[in-house]
């Protein structure tokens, strides 16, 4: 799998329909059952086993990961880990003004740091879900496949999310 991911993660660039931002993209599969993708701000692009075992196609596979390239060269999830740093550095500002303990603002660094790791861990929000979305629809057109592997992929993460968590709000990258 992971020469498969790498291979076509190499095809989705090559064949990326504005230039490109400069990142040292790398795809990498993690061992994990559940169904999930995900980008990180330098151009490191993972893809859990669980998805890939869920994906029927090269051309499914290519719209996840357009969908994840659209949110490195956007940008994106480097946005969100800039704001949860200033949110910390403005954290330990105010505790320090306030004459704060060493002990109550270790606490806080440790409390902001989970945070920080929880945010990022979360996604994106749902405009820049949307504007990844566009991209990699904006892809699958320059290559002539169409949108149908973007919308069966929804399919199957509203299906994977649905049947974790049946009372939850569906699916979504």
């Amino acid at each position: 799998q992971q020469e498969r991911v790498r291979l076509i993660g190499r095809h989705v660039l090559d064949n990326w329909p504005v230039p490109l931002k400069g990142y040292r993209y790398r795809f990498h599969v993690i061992d994990e059952e559940m169904v999930n993708a995900f980008a990180v701000p330098t151009g490191y692009i993972f893809f859990t086993r669980g998805m890939l075992d869920s994906l029927e196609t090269d051309e499914e596979l290519e719209a996840i990961m357009a969908h994840e390239i659209a949110h490195v060269e956007s940008r994106h999830t480097y946005r969100q880990w800039r704001n949860s740093q200033n949110v910390s550095r403005w954290v330990g500002i105010a505790s320090a003004l306030a004459g704060v303990s060493d002990t109550v603002i270790d606490d806080l660094a440790t409390a902001m740091l989970s945070l920080t790791t929880n945010i990022f861990m979360a996604g994106h929000g749902r405009d820049r879900e949307r504007e990844a979305d566009m991209f990699a629809s904006f892809y699958l057109t320059h290559r002539d496949i169409g949108d149908q592997p973007l919308e069966n992929v929804f399919k199957k993460l509203k299906f994977s999310t649905d049947a974790v968590n049946p009372f939850g709000g569906g699916g979504g990258l």
